[in-house]
């Protein structure tokens, strides 16, 4: 009877809490994420999206959102355009 082994699909690097991983994305408040072949959105619960490129940098905010949450992003097919699912903090009832 053969022992199972065991198989490392990657390097084993632990991250501490506090430690100088991306200090940019370590402050925001990433409710989703998608990526495209030249970005990878962040959406936060703010309604702002931000975009990190090749190089890992961060871009300025953009608000999409106003007054809600932003949920969900999503790249379309052609990679040239991003999709974002949110509320604009409507009244209910109205």
């Amino acid at each position: 009877m053969q022992k199972p082994r065991r198989l490392t699909f990657f390097d084993r690097h632990v991250v501490k809490e506090g430690s100088d991983v991306h200090t940019g994305i370590q402050k925001l408040n990433v409710s989703c994420a998608c990526g495209g072949p030249e970005h990878l959105w962040l959406g936060e619960r703010s309604g702002e999206i931000r975009s990190l490129n090749r190089q890992f940098k961060l871009s300025a905010p953009t608000q999409a959102f106003s007054d809600g949450e932003l949920i969900g992003l999503c790249v379309a097919q052609d990679g040239h355009r991003l999709i974002a699912l949110g509320s604009d903090g409507v009244p209910a009832g109205t």
